[in-house]
């Protein structure tokens, strides 16, 4: 539950806009590259501002200038701001749309090949759960296939 602002002993909530300046932006995710080496290139821009006014909103930055500053003065806030870019959620069949262009599309052509075994990479899987759709697909379309 939020406290309602203008609480006494609690700060105002800084005003924010997810609508913020591009170029700021930009140059928050250059600070981050550079400093951190974690590359924002592939995110969504809302997404990704959206993300980021999270912690914003938490530290009290009505901008990504602001925040840029802060995170030159505490660059322990980097950990808290790559958690909260990083998705942190794992689970079978995750984003069943693109699971089902593997099963339909991808996994046809690798039985194709003949080849004696398969080998599956799944990058970024926490608990493993993606690794598994992976194998549950090929397991599956094996014993249907032949």
């Amino acid at each position: 539950m939020s406290t309602p602002p203008g609480t006494p002993g609690i700060p105002p909530l800084a005003p924010f806009s997810l609508e913020g300046d591009d170029e700021e932006l930009e140059r928050l995710k250059a600070k981050i590259h550079r400093e951190r080496g974690f590359n924002t290139q592939f995110y969504k821009d809302k997404c990704l501002r959206r993300r980021i006014a999270v912690r914003m909103r938490a530290r009290g930055k009505a901008s990504f200038e602001e925040y840029g500053q802060l995170l030159d003065r505490e660059p322990a806030e980097y950990d808290i701001l790559l958690d909260t870019l990083t998705i942190n959620v794992t689970k079978f069949f995750r984003n069943a749309e693109t699971w089902t262009v593997v099963r339909d599309t991808i996994v046809p052509k690798l039985f194709q090949w003949k080849l004696p075994a398969h080998r599956v990479w799944s990058a970024g899987s926490a608990s493993g759960e993606e690794a598994y759709t992976a194998s549950i697909l090929l397991h599956e379309w094996a014993q249907g296939n032949g």
